[in-house]
């Protein structure tokens, strides 16, 4: 039986370039193996954002529809300002449904969204047809009513004020299942089990912490790009000073009467010099700490780029064991349902078996604490002898 999958994540804004990037398509090259950018023209969307960019939708947002807030957007501690929705199933379902009915249920699941979190809100919903699995990306802004301080209703954006109104992420897989359900998809509910949670959470911090890592690649190529936009408009300005040198050598100097080896020139020549000399200067300075910071960055991204690796490498580790104990799990469903074992009494022998898993836990802990209070005992019974 298929799942119906609905997550969520929060995101400052310092994450919005890659996302936006990613969501829409924007890179030339993806690390991302599932992508297959030939089929990327297959790809739509519910929404499409009016700006080139999730940011600048954000500001445009906020603008049009007035939300207020206390937002903290730049520096480290910053406020979450949008939440994207991943919305999907498994392939076989998607394979079943066919083309006219996969785009119902993302409309379907598109519709669920606008009334959770309000369409004026959504900076982009689109489909992503060129992975292994289609899945829609809903990215939006978390609005919730308050007042100001002349006691008027505002709306502002708040994302922990918005997910307690939800109460927790549980209803929201709820109220997705049975939206989808009424509407004629046969779905179970996304991640039914508190066990199943748990075996998927270790994976899901992998993928999270390869996420940011990348994000933060990301971040270090912005900058560079940053610095090189400095470095020219730096060469732009000892351009000028070069055409300068050119018309120094045209000075025309004549010797001192008074005193053979100096020179005299004009006063208004004379302050060009001065004025050359003290740009030479500050860009030289310039200069090179703009080559120091490179070179520093360049290091930095070296480092970066071989712990991208490591983790995009332990990424597709997790991805082929994640896969083997799919399959696992369905040998295990096919022989309980042919032993007519029903899921109330798997659910029972789980269960069970995690108590004594637990209790085997804590049986091994306090041996552990015993034969280390014993040593330290011994310790001290020779450390008393020894005196």
């Amino acid at each position: 039986m298929s799942y119906a999958i609905i997550r969520n994540a929060k995101y400052k804004m310092a994450n919005m370039q890659s996302i936006s990037r990613h969501n829409e398509r924007q890179n030339k090259q993806y690390g991302n193996k599932d992508i297959d950018t030939s089929r990327s023209d297959l790809n739509y969307h519910l929404k499409k954002p009016q700006e080139n960019s999730y940011e600048r939708e954000f500001y445009r947002l906020r603008e049009e529809n007035q939300l207020k807030g206390n937002l903290r957007l730049t520096g480290k501690k910053q406020s979450n300002v949008v939440c994207e929705f991943l919305i999907t199933s498994d392939n076989e379902f998607f394979k079943r449904l066919g083309e006219e009915e996969t785009k119902r249920y993302f409309k379907t699941a598109y519709e669920f969204a606008c009334k959770k979190c309000g369409e004026e809100n959504i900076i982009s919903a689109v489909v992503h047809m060129d992975e292994t699995t289609p899945h829609m990306h809903l990215t939006y802004i978390p609005v919730v009513e308050g007042k100001n301080k002349n006691g008027e209703k505002v709306k502002k954006i708040n994302c922990s004020e918005f997910w307690k109104g939800f109460n927790s992420y549980g209803e929201l897989q709820d109220s997705f299942y049975s939206y989808v359900r009424e509407r004629g998809f046969d779905l179970e509910r996304g991640e039914p089990r508190e066990e199943k949670r748990e075996h998927l959470s270790v994976n899901e911090f992998k993928a999270e912490t390869l996420k940011k890592e990348i994000e933060q690649l990301e971040n270090r190529i912005d900058t560079l790009k940053n610095d090189l936009k400095a470095f020219k408009t730096v060469y732009d300005k000892v351009k000028d000073i070069k055409y300068t040198y050119e018309q120094i050598d045209d000075l025309k100097a004549k010797k001192s009467v008074l005193n053979k080896a100096n020179v005299v020139v004009p006063e208004k020549d004379f302050e060009r010099l001065k004025d050359a000399a003290k740009k030479s200067s500050t860009l030289q300075y310039e200069l090179e700490l703009i080559k120091s910071e490179a070179d520093r960055l360049k290091d930095r991204s070296k480092r970066n780029e071989a712990v991208a690796y490591k983790y995009k490498t332990e990424n597709e580790q997790l991805r082929d064991k994640v896969s083997e104990l799919s399959e696992k799990i369905t040998v295990f469903h096919r022989l309980f349902a042919k032993h007519n074992v029903s899921e109330k009494q798997v659910n029972a022998l789980l269960k069970q078996t995690m108590k004594e898993m637990q209790a085997e836990k804590i049986q091994q802990s306090m041996k552990e604490m015993q034969a280390e209070k014993i040593q330290q005992r011994s310790k001290q019974k020779s450390w008393e002898m020894e005196r």
